[in-house]
């Protein structure tokens, strides 16, 4: 059977990410956090205690999820560890823990160079460059399915879908407060596209026997990325047929590096305080889309019929588990003979849009303490999720905050930590937010480290950060009674501004 580069790259990709990623984008914990520059990631009004400088760690955030897990692909036998397409694991054992539709979300999220400052009328403004990246695969039961069972079935394979995309993003960003209960803020970004391709199955009917998978499929490729050249080749399928895109011949041609697409966004937020110490905020981000320019484009005919092999387990494999999978993998890259389509398209894609809504109360007897809860809904297209958190924030000295959090999102019960740490004018902040279901424990052979890993379907987003903070502090701590007479003098005289 042969063997694919690109379908490898993508399906095996998924594949993999699905069972073996260990971390991964924006962490919500880390708005309650004090001593913390980007809380206006998740509401624009909000503004940073002081000014800070970023540049190229300034901000890092990762995530990823997924349906899959461990126990969804590997499986422990009288023969070892082995994948889910052993013939020692039935297919009831196999496809029991999966969803009809298996999702997977990988979402990047670097700062390469952020400023902020305050004015001279007490706006705060913000200027960052940012480089973001996503990738989603949904994998129907169907798909696991048709490879696995060697009686005849019918398999539906019509919402398999992998897409990713990279996009450079400049945002100015704006708050303002409106009196002494309303706070507004704005951000545009301006976005450069790097990168985008998505694979998608409209239609799909499959058939297995024990001898031979058979597709007969309606699917397309397209991409973005002018910096890519490729060839084409004969059919293997179809005679006479000479115009199938060749996946193993891409080359990168420096000579076209150039952005693929353009776009524009905009965060809209504001927060307000009803009565002392309480605060509420709302906000909209990522409000925009992207116009795509698609160089490579491919379709295939919904009148043929792809055939190959069945999976095939080499008995005698070192590696049981890396044979198996890419067997699977070799078994799936009959989808990928795509005809050329012609020309270039262009295509304005929305980017995932995200609703927060927040309430955060500072402790009267001790202002340093606050508790809060963060509700946010992420729309993305073929997948939407939520998350529910409440969290509790603790400054105890000026230079070090804590947060922790607990809740519940689409893939189940979340929690999360946070912590900021200012050392002279530097600024260090790190968080972990997570649903990771079921768990085992990796333990090294001393028995001094012990690591615990996901083995279910997980949610994990994780995210650090070095700033150089400058300008005064606006202190959060202080109320209107604990102020210096200069500090009363200094609030009068911005009220009248």
């Amino acid at each position: 059977m042969r063997k694919n580069t690109f379908i490898k790259l993508i399906l095996g990709g998924t594949l993999a990410f699905s069972a073996y990623a260990d971390l991964s984008a924006q962490t919500t914990g880390t708005w309650m956090l004090d001593n913390y520059a980007y809380g206006y990631r998740i509401n624009p009004s909000y503004m940073p205690e002081r000014g800070y400088m970023g540049i190229a760690i300034g901000s890092l955030n990762l995530s990823l999820s997924s349906d899959l897990g461990l126990d969804n692909l590997l499986f422990p036998t009288s023969d070892g560890l082995v994948t889910g397409f052993n013939k020692n694991v039935s297919p009831e054992e196999f496809l029991s823990g999966m969803k009809e539709l298996n999702q997977l979300n990988f979402n990047l999220n670097e700062n390469l160079l952020g400023i902020g400052f305050r004015g001279k009328k007490g706006g705060f403004t913000t200027i960052e460059m940012n480089l973001r990246a996503d990738v989603g695969a949904n994998l129907p039961k169907d798909l696991f399915a048709m490879l696995k069972e060697g009686s005849n079935g019918t398999y539906d394979l019509s919402r398999t879908k992998v897409s990713a995309s990279a996009y450079a993003e400049i945002a100015v960003g704006y708050s303002r407060a409106l009196g002494s209960r309303l706070t507004v803020g704005a951000r545009v970004k301006a976005l450069a596209g790097l990168s985008n391709a998505r694979m998608e199955i409209l239609s799909a009917s499959a058939r297995s026997d024990a001898d031979a998978i058979s597709l007969q499929l309606d699917a397309r490729i397209k991409a973005a990325a002018p910096y890519l050249k490729y060839g084409t080749k004969a059919s293997e399928y179809q005679e006479g047929v000479n115009d199938v895109i060749d996946m193993e011949s891409f080359e990168f041609d420096n000579t076209q590096l150039k952005p693929s697409g353009y776009g524009l966004a905009m965060d809209l937020g504001a927060t307000f305080k009803p009565v002392k110490d309480l605060e509420v905020g709302i906000s909209l981000n990522d409000i925009g889309a992207i116009l795509w320019q698609y160089n490579i484009q491919g379709k295939t005919d919904a009148d043929v019929i792809y055939s190959g092999e069945k999976v095939s387990i080499k008995e005698d494999s070192e590696d049981q588990v890396g044979s198996e999978m890419e067997s699977a993998v070799d078994a799936l890259s009959h989808l990928s003979e795509f005809r050329e389509v012609k020309g270039k398209a262009s295509a304005l894609e929305m980017l995932p849009l995200n609703l927060n809504a927040s309430v955060k109360y500072r402790m009267p007897f001790y202002r340093r303490l606050s508790v809060g809860a963060l509700a946010s809904y992420t729309n993305r297209i073929g997948h939407n999720s939520f998350e529910v958190r409440g969290a509790a924030a603790i400054t105890p000295v000026n230079w070090f905050s804590l947060t922790a959090n607990a809740g519940a999102s689409s893939y189940g019960a979340v929690s999360g930590a946070a912590m900021s740490i200012n050392i002279a004018s530097f600024n260090l902040w790190a968080a972990v937010d997570s649903y990771l279901g079921k768990t085992a424990h990796w333990t090294s052979d001393n028995g001094n480290f012990r690591v615990a890993y996901p083995v279910s379907s997980f949610d994990i987003c994780a995210s650090f950060g070095i700033n150089k903070y400058f300008g005064k502090r606006a202190s959060p701590f202080k109320d209107r009674q604990s102020l210096s007479k200069a500090e009363k003098k200094e609030l009068r005289k911005s009220k009248r501004q």
